[in-house]
């Protein structure tokens, strides 16, 4: 059975057609005016969004996305910890001078992503920062990556279960956790901690 459709005037095809557009203008509107306030209840979640500063002797540190980071004269440092968290890490013995680093080449063994941290303290006080392997090291992956010695300024990360900072001529060896131990060899490197 077909139905015939009422044959309607241009007036009448015209008059629906604004009514269709009002109705779709104000669906759009209260859509909009819905989306925004509901994005701005979700967006208060509870939390502050207040920074996190902590205090450490002069420094102030800010919290950002999973980092800490100070101001130090017109450096800016980024740490994963904070001193006072990793005050209980030991360092076998002196460390090299940041001036010992100033304008030589620092290789790096068993890169890792704590070496951002490393890298971004160093960068423009080394004259570059490169990875590498130690002459005695067996399980070196590329073997296009230069051999060094610890005539070298050389950071080594190792595994181990307990984290610390040693030192041997010129190789530091960060090991344990490897981002605890790199926060801990540039705090001291700065004579932050």
């Amino acid at each position: 059975m077909y139905m015939i459709r009422k044959i309607k005037t241009q007036e009448a095809i015209e008059k629906e057609k604004k009514r269709n557009q009002i109705i779709l203008g104000i669906v759009m509107m209260v859509l909009i005016v819905l989306s925004s306030a509901g994005y701005a209840i979700m967006s208060r979640d509870g939390s502050t969004s207040k920074v996190q500063k902590v205090q450490y002797g002069n420094l102030v540190f800010t919290q950002g996305n999973n980092y800490w980071q100070t101001q130090l004269g017109n450096k800016i440092l980024y740490f994963t910890n904070l001193p006072q968290n990793i005050s209980n890490v030991t360092i076998s013995s002196i460390l090299p001078s940041l001036g010992n680093y100033s304008g030589n080449n620092l290789y790096v063994v068993n890169s890792n992503i704590a070496v951002s941290t490393l890298s971004a303290a160093l960068e423009g006080i080394a004259s570059k920062i490169q990875e590498a392997c130690l002459i005695n090291q067996t399980n070196c992956v590329n073997k296009d990556l230069p051999i060094k010695d610890c005539s070298s300024y050389v950071i080594v990360y190792e595994e181990a279960t307990n984290t610390s900072v040693e030192v041997k001529d010129k190789c530091v060896y960060l090991k344990g956790d490897f981002f605890v131990a790199t926060d801990k060899f540039v705090y001291r490197l700065f004579n932050i901690a």
